[in-house]
């Protein structure tokens, strides 16, 4: 093969290689997550749900968040890098023993908040969360059995 056919396949494939997907180098967003506390007031139920996230995304990332399609639940956002708080309207739970509140978060593209690129278009993560709120007595909770799942679509 003559040389001026290898130097195209050269830069082509030190192109191709240039493309790695190195956000996904990063491993999992989230390593744990668990419910830490509870606090009712008069009309809502407040759960603190605190999590170890990746140490090579911004503790911005998590701000740029969002909430989708959970009717049970009046809002939820990360406070910090470390924790989430979810407001669920006492009249959504009152009558029942046990209520199972269902949370989808939103989270932007990593290579804006951490050292990894890719190609294409941005990368969207979700943390899907399932917990019970459990009735003890009248105005009196306790959120259990968290389960929680990280998910990631390559473009939307």
């Amino acid at each position: 093969m003559k040389k001026t056919t290898l130097i195209p396949i050269i830069l082509l494939l030190l192109f191709i290689n240039s493309c790695k997907e190195s956000c996904d180098d990063l491993g999992q967003t989230f390593n744990e997550v668990k419910i830490n506390s509870w606090l009712v007031n008069s009309s809502e139920l407040q759960v603190y749900i605190d999590f170890d996230a990746c140490k090579k995304i911004d503790a911005d990332y998590f701000l740029q968040s969002s909430t989708t399609h959970s009717k049970e639940i009046d809002t939820a956002f990360f406070v910090s890098n470390s924790r989430l708080v979810v407001n669920i309207p006492l009249i959504n739970i009152i009558d029942e023993d046990v209520k199972n509140i269902e949370v989808m978060m939103k989270l932007p593209d990593r290579q804006k908040y951490a050292n990894c690129s890719h190609w294409g278009k941005e990368n969207i993560y979700y943390l899907n969360l399932s917990l019970n709120i459990v009735k003890i007595t009248d105005n009196v909770y306790e959120a259990s059995d968290i389960i929680w799942k990280e998910s990631k679509i390559y473009s939307e």
